[in-house]
Formats: structure tokens, C-alpha cells, sequence
């Protein structure tokens, strides 16, 4: 099919589907059809300066504020099950509730998330984390039951106590984290915050309290599991996210200690804001506090 780049824009001919391919359409109908969600097919008419909007999907953005696949939501997740994140990421991005079918549905194909190839994966987790809705597509992927898939090391979180200066089990305090900077774009700064204490699964309680010394750097090798092998993130990106993670809890009260923190961070090309970023949303996801 003829696709041209204009700009960040993606122009392409019509498309339709014959059995189990896809063929060039003259129809703008037969190609909406084949979309996934409604909100997707609202077509521009830049000649009459009109929308055509064949599937309701105005009426579902704006109105109803509801995201929903076309037609048979089943059919639309077995053509491409990337979809699933696509709407997960579409209704966090612009407030959307999910349609019961299409909830249930994407519920039901989870699994099929192991089917996709991770690079497809991780390019909608950096565009769902380069907008301010991070926060709210890690509640629709928990509330899903799809962690387990994309971040499992993060699951492995859930339920464990945060200590005795945290109301909050780290699960929670991990979320809380991303949610403190969500305003930003920086999608690494963010996975570097939902990973920063995952190391806190191996520790124990010792008299009745969690004792998390020297958590940061037990959690690496399960970063590079999720974020390496799991994702496909660049190494570049994957020693920036690693870096901040194994620094946040190094020392600033000297020096000495500043020049060395400065000297690490700037090896893996890290802006010293970044990590004062990371410093900040980790007090700031501390409910103990009562500043969450």
C-alpha cells in the first residue's frame, strides 16, 4: 500500500479486507470499517472542510466520552491484538470510559499480549508515558489483569508493606511515583519511577518492620528481565533508566558525595533535573506524608 509521511502524519490509500488480507479500496466506508476504535475512524474532508463520521465516533469522544471497538470487538482484538494497549492508552489519554464489550473483551485476550512482538509493545508504553495519563493506563492495565505481561516484576510488588515511614504497599507507592511528575514527557524519567524500588521483594521483616537496605540495587537484574529482554528497550535507554534507579538513594549532603553522584549520572547521560525529578516524585508518592 502507497503510505506517505507528511510531516508526523501518515497518508495511505484506501484499504479493505478480503479474507485474510487486506486489498487497495476506492470506498472510504469499506476502509473505516476495518478500523479499530470509533474515535479512529472520524474522517476529514479537507476539500468541504467536513467530518465524516460513519461509525458515531463524535458522538462517542465528545458526547459520550466512551471509547468502543467497531463492530465485533472480538474479531477487532484477533486481527491485531496491539489494539488492546491502543485503547488502554486512548482512554487514558483523552478521559475515556471503556465501553463494557470492549472492556470485557480486551479482559478476555489478555494473553494474546504474548503474542505480540515486544517492540510493538513498548512503542505504546512510550506513547501512552510521553503524555500526562501514565499514571491513569497502569490503573487500566491493573485493573485488567495485565501487568503480569508487560511489568511483572512490578506486580511481584503488590501487597508488600511499604515500612514503617510509608501508609502505602510499594505497589502502590510505585504508581503514586509516576503520577508525582505525569505532567512531564519524559517517558524514561517515568519507568525509571515505576521501577525505582523494585528491589523491595527481597527483603524480610526483621521485628516487625521491612527493613529495605540497599534495595536499589537488588531490583537491577529484574530490570533488565522487563525493561531488556521484556521490552526491547535500546541500551542507551535501558543503562539511563538502570543508572537512576541504582542512584536514587545515594547521598547529596556533601560535596563529595554530589561530585560522585554527578560524575555517575553524567556516564549514562542523565541531566542532574532528572534525577532531582526522581528525588522529588519519590517523596512526593510517600503517603505518610499525606501529599499523594
Amino acid at each position: 500500500f502507497l503510505v506517505t509521511l507528511v510531516g508526523d502524519v501518515e497518508v495511505a490509500t484506501y484499504r479493505k479486507d478480503r479474507n485474510d488480507h487486506a486489498e487497495v479500496s476506492h470506498s472510504l466506508k469499506e476502509d473505516v470499517e476495518r478500523r479499530d476504535f470509533t474515535i479512529n475512524s472520524i474522517a476529514y474532508d479537507i476539500k468541504n472542510n467536513r467530518c465524516i463520521d460513519l461509525n458515531n465516533g463524535m458522538e462517542d469522544l465528545l458526547c459520550d466520552k466512551v471509547l468502543r471497538f467497531i463492530e465485533n470487538p472480538e474479531l477487532r482484538i484477533m486481527e491485531d491484538p496491539v489494539r488492546i494497549l491502543r485503547g488502554i492508552r486512548f482512554a487514558s489519554q483523552f478521559n475515556l470510559t471503556i465501553e463494557y464489550e470492549t472492556f470485557y473483551a480486551m479482559a478476555r485476550h489478555k494473553e494474546l499480549l504474548n503474542t505480540i512482538p515486544r517492540e510493538r509493545i513498548c512503542a505504546e508504553i512510550k506513547k501512552a508515558f510521553r503524555k500526562p495519563c501514565a499514571y491513569k493506563f497502569l490503573t487500566i492495565l491493573k485493573e485488567l489483569g495485565m501487568f503480569r505481561y508487560i511489568f511483572p516484576s512490578i506486580l511481584e510488588l503488590e501487597g508488600i508493606d511499604g515500612g514503617k515511614h510509608h501508609r502505602e504497599t510499594v505497589f502502590e507507592h510505585s504508581l503514586y511515583a509516576v503520577k508525582a511528575i505525569d505532567n512531564l514527557s519524559n517517558w524514561k524519567l517515568k519507568l525509571a519511577l515505576l521501577y525505582h524500588d523494585c528491589g523491595k521483594k527481597y527483603f524480610e521483616i526483621e521485628d516487625g518492620n521491612y527493613t529495605f537496605k540497599n534495595h536499589h540495587n537488588a531490583g537491577l537484574c529484574d530490570l533488565g528481565i522487563d525493561l531488556l529482554h521484556g521490552l526491547k528497550l535500546s541500551y542507551s535507554d535501558f543503562i539511563y533508566i538502570r543508572t537512576l534507579v541504582a542512584s536514587h538513594m545515594d547521598s547529596i549532603e556533601s560535596s563529595k558525595s554530589i561530585k560522585k553522584l554527578c560524575t555517575k549520572l553524567y556516564s549514562a547521560d542523565i541531566n542532574i533535573k532528572d534525577f532531582i525529578r526522581l528525588r522529588y516524585a519519590d517523596k512526593k508518592a510517600n503517603m505518610a506524608r499525606d501529599n499523594v
